[in-house]
């Protein structure tokens, strides 16, 4: 059976037409497929995730003396993770304390010399009465002639 050129151009036309639509059907289908589920899901072959790794830093500075949990290992909010050396910290505490006794001190004598300037303003205080008080006794007894101009 011999096929004249009008027929093997429309099977080929025919097949390049199915090949092309069967192309763009398995396009759509991965596009459709990565867009309602791929592009949220990360592959890797050599992935290594640090995401709940966290830095810890102290709030003092000392030599460790133990460490209660190794490297990767899952804790706690409010886990103790090492033990530092108390000296250090009770030498800074005895400085707070001389600190501490030096502003007491301060505190002290300013309110000793406040109260001594109270002390000193309630006697002139007491003075100007004093005087206020011969003043009018003066005043009183001058038309009487009791005492001098």
């Amino acid at each position: 059976m011999q096929l004249d050129r009008k027929t093997i151009r429309r099977r080929r036309n025919l097949f390049l037409s199915l090949f092309g639509i069967a192309l763009a059907a398995g396009a759509l289908a991965y596009v459709t497929k990565w867009r309602a589920y791929d592009r949220f899901w990360v592959t890797t072959d050599n992935a290594f995730v640090t995401g709940n790794l966290i830095p810890i830093y102290a709030d003092a500075t000392g030599m460790v003396t133990q460490v209660y949990y190794e490297e990767t290992e899952h804790v706690n909010k409010g886990d103790l993770l090492i033990r530092l050396d108390a000296q250090r910290a009770a030498a800074a505490l005895g400085q707070a304390r001389g600190e501490l006794a030096r502003a007491v001190r301060t505190v002290g004598a300013l309110f000793a010399s406040r109260q001594q300037a109270c002390q000193k303003i309630l006697a002139q205080a007491a003075l100007l009465d004093k005087v206020r008080h011969d003043i009018v006794r003066y005043q009183q007894a001058l038309p009487s002639g009791s005492v001098s101009k």
